[in-house]
């Protein structure tokens, strides 16, 4: 009985650490842009688990059952046109009182690759489920009050920062060791 209770026990935790969007809709699959030089903003308060700097293009993306190699494919083909685009983030905003970031100053190509992907993929939902796409860098969520502001103030300290888009990423949430697991990276056109 106590070999059950705890696998039991292991499956409610997982399920409770599984990933939602704003709408409170579970994501097992994403597909992000990393920002590997926005991570000074976001690794004093990312989570242990969570992702590293990026922007969210679909989330959720698909049931993890139906990617396979024709989706990842898919995906490639889907995003051979979109060219590397360079980005400031200069404004930290807040969703709700849950969610600190920054957003870019000009949304528009992530925005682009957010549609482009939708239109390949009409199942996706673009962004994190929200009923409009704002493309934004997550600092910090769901923690108490006080350190919501403290990863604010401390932000509005280190922007503008800049970074580029070169690559997206998709990835596939495991319930089992509440984690995350790259299942495809794709890279954007260079710029020239």
């Amino acid at each position: 009985m106590g070999r059950t209770a705890t696998r039991a026990n292991t499956a409610n935790r997982a399920a409770d650490e599984t990933p939602t969007t704003m709408t409170g809709r579970p994501v097992r699959s994403v597909v992000v842009i990393p920002l590997p030089e926005a991570s000074v903003l976001t690794a004093p308060w990312r989570r242990p688990r969570a992702l590293d700097a990026h922007v969210t293009i679909a989330a959720p993306f698909l049931d993890p059952s139906q990617i396979d190699d024709h989706v990842v494919t898919a995906l490639s083909v889907c995003m051979a046109h979109m060219t590397s685009f360079d980005v400031v983030f200069q404004r930290v905003d807040w969703f709700d009182q849950r969610v600190v970031y920054v957003a870019p100053d000009d949304p528009a190509p992530f925005v682009r690759l957010a549609s482009t992907l939708a239109e390949t993929f009409p199942v996706s939902t673009p962004g994190g489920g929200a009923t409009t796409y704002i493309p934004h860098l997550t600092v910090a969520k769901n923690r108490a009050i006080g350190e919501l502001r403290a990863a604010a103030a401390t932000s509005a300290t280190l922007v503008p920062l800049h970074a580029r888009a070169r690559e997206v990423v998709l990835f596939l949430f495991d319930v089992k060791s509440s984690t995350w697991r790259e299942r495809a990276r794709v890279p954007l056109a260079p710029l020239t």
